[in-house]
């Protein structure tokens, strides 16, 4: 269950199976204005609360420089981008991340969450088959 909290911020309820189940959790952001994220390799035995923070997307795109090329060449163009600040590379960084380990995954909620991360990385001028 989604909620505000007071003094700002969202939150989220999650339950889950109390077993020696591993669960991954995906997070996106309809609005795009925060970036996604997953926590892979939940474990449903343990019981805990989880902090998630979610980076501001820049609102502008990376440019043509790391819109093709290798995995690791896009990561270092995002990394030395010059007009993105230090939070805005972590949320592309996260999203990268996050398409990453959804990948192969064909139940289709799963795949409307890589297609948002996909859309995500496309708006900042990104190649998302890369990740």
């Amino acid at each position: 269950m989604n909620k505000r909290f007071i003094g700002g911020g969202y939150g989220a309820d999650l339950s889950f199976i109390p077993a020696s189940f591993v669960y991954q959790v995906a997070i996106v952001d309809t609005a795009h204005t925060y970036a996604g994220a997953t926590i892979s390799n939940l474990n449903g035995a343990t019981s805990c609360e989880l902090e998630v923070v979610l980076f501001d997307l820049p609102t502008s795109a990376v440019g043509a420089i790391a819109s093709s090329g290798a995995a690791t060449y896009v990561r270092e163009a995002v990394i030395r981008h010059p007009s993105w600040s230090v939070v805005e590379k972590q949320a592309i960084l996260s999203v990268m991340n996050a398409l990453g380990s959804l990948r192969g995954t064909a139940t289709p909620i799963v795949l409307d969450f890589i297609a948002h991360y996909e859309r995500t990385l496309a708006d900042a001028g990104i190649n998302p088959e890369l990740f």
